[in-house]
């Protein structure tokens, strides 16, 4: 029962409408920055991690507590790319942080 309450609170703070008690999630938030990856996504790179951070942080002020959110494809793809060059031993996402922030995965993304 608890799982099914865990699932039904990510699914409305992810993609909540924010209407009828249900809380705005992040997809539908106004305002909420985003970093273009393509048409279908793409290879992400750490270049495009530290855009992502510019543009929260532009957007949001000094905010704190920022995390990463991604579902469980991105993480993977997120920990097998390189960060710099194709030959460093740093991942993007490493020991669940990315750029020095909480990075979380949930399939409701």
């Amino acid at each position: 029962m608890i799982a099914a309450i865990n699932a039904k609170l990510m699914a409305a703070l992810v993609n909540g409408a924010g209407t009828g008690g249900e809380p705005e999630g992040i997809l539908n938030a106004s305002g909420v920055a985003s970093v273009a990856l393509g048409t279908n996504g793409a290879v992400p790179t750490w270049a495009k991690v530290l855009e992502m951070e510019s543009n929260i942080k532009t957007d949001a002020g000094n905010a704190l507590n920022l995390a990463y959110l991604t579902n469980s494809k991105g993480r993977g793809k997120l920990k097998s790319t390189a960060k710099l060059a194709s030959t460093d031993s740093h991942t993007i996402w490493e020991n669940n942080e990315m750029n020095g922030y909480k990075a979380f995965a949930n399939d409701q993304v």
